[in-house]
């Protein structure tokens, strides 16, 4: 399954993952010393912790466009991670965090492709447009390309 997930955002499937969803998206998360592998789609790995890393209210400045955001919006939600990105220097974020944690102090949203992965659990009220346009992006992809998911 999780090279099925790699191999359709390769492909250009739509993905907006929050939270657990940036974590599976990762290569692996360790935990107590061990180590498990995950989808490996975002080059970066997750360390969990005792305590929360990031706790709270978000308000956070899309940075660069994406089919889901275009810069310079702002979005609000909250997050509560016990965990942590690492190798995460080479990702693009899109989100330059306002108020709140996200994955590097103050930078989150991982854009790859079709893909969006971002601690932040959006509030869909203060942000209704995300929706929006990820059901149009959804249907375009769909147009341009039916994916198959057999490797």
């Amino acid at each position: 399954m999780r090279k099925d997930i790699a191999l359709a955002v390769e492909k250009g499937l739509p993905v907006y993952a929050e939270c657990a969803g940036l974590m599976y998206l990762c290569r692996s998360i360790s935990w107590q010393e061990k180590s498990y592998e995950m989808v490996g789609i975002i080059p970066a790995r997750i360390r969990l912790s005792n305590r929360p890393e990031g706790h709270g209210y978000v308000i956070a400045e899309v940075t660069a466009n994406h089919p889901f955001f275009p810069a310079g919006m702002t979005v609000r939600g909250h997050e509560f991670h016990h965990s942590s990105l690492l190798d995460s220097e080479n990702l693009s974020l899109s989100y330059q965090i306002k108020k709140g944690q996200g994955i590097e102090g103050k930078r989150d949203g991982v854009a790859y492709k079709n893909l969006f992965a971002s601690y932040v659990h959006l509030h869909a009220l203060g942000t209704p447009e995300w929706a929006k346009n990820f059901v149009s992006l959804v249907l375009r992809e769909k147009r341009r390309s039916p994916l198959s998911f057999s490797g």
